[in-house]
């Protein structure tokens, strides 16, 4: 009795050492064809010329990321612009789960991937020098929500969402600066110029800290970057 005691629990071990590999398993196969329809844009604040920057920064940065850390093969949409036009939508529109699906199954993909900007925002702090010139500096936030779906069920595979950061230190220049060129065409937040390289990093720190998180959910090894 003993022995057969023995022999049933260590049975039960082997079961549990093999329903916990099956489950440490990456979820994705490592050669499996993931489409990238993109970032969208859900944030408040910005006009349609920085939603639109923005998500395409956001896209590109997801594209170099996963091919970066992943043995997918990634594929980013040609003309994303016109793709999207055929399913409703613009460069700054919120892409939903229903969008992508079908984005995948035109692209023939195993797995699609998408995400939305879902938050940005700017803190201002400095000291004020006179009516011409203040020293300011500024912080940017960007929260970033990133989704992997199967392209033929529709379910969710994984989903994550992360926060990046930048901060610069900057006068009033930039805002004079709109004011004297006629159809500046840099970033706008709230009504005022701001920095594009300061949303732009806020935003590559988002992309790069959700794709890190997003293959932690999926058990896929990755560089630990700082």
């Amino acid at each position: 009795m003993k022995r057969a005691g023995k022999i049933i629990l260590l049975s039960v071990c082997l079961l549990l050492a093999t329903m916990g590999a099956a489950l440490a398993a990456a979820k994705v196969p490592a050669n499996a064809k993931i489409v990238v329809a993109g970032i969208g844009y859900q944030g408040q604040g910005a006009d349609e010329h920085t939603r639109s920057c923005l998500a395409e920064v956001a896209t590109v940065f997801v594209g170099f990321y996963l091919r970066q850390d992943t043995k997918w093969d990634v594929e980013m949409l040609e003309d994303r612009a016109s793709v999207l036009a055929e399913q409703g939508l613009s460069l700054s529109s919120n892409i939903n789960g229903t969008n992508a699906r079908r984005i995948g199954q035109e692209q023939q993909a195993d797995y699609v991937l998408f995400g939305n900007i879902v938050g940005m925002g700017i803190d201002y702090s400095g000291e004020y020098l006179g009516p011409i010139y203040n020293r300011e500096t500024q912080r940017a936030d960007a929260k970033i929500s990133l989704s992997l779906i199967n392209a033929r069920t529709g379910s969710i595979v994984a989903h994550a969402v992360a926060e990046g950061s930048s901060q610069n230190n900057s006068g009033s220049a930039l805002q004079a600066l709109a004011m004297l060129i006629p159809g500046f065409t840099g970033y706008y937040f709230n009504n005022q110029a701001v920095s594009e390289e300061l949303l732009n990093n806020a935003v590559e720190g988002g992309v790069e800290s959700v794709v890190m998180e997003m293959l932690d959910k999926l058990a896929i090894k990755h560089p630990q970057r700082k």
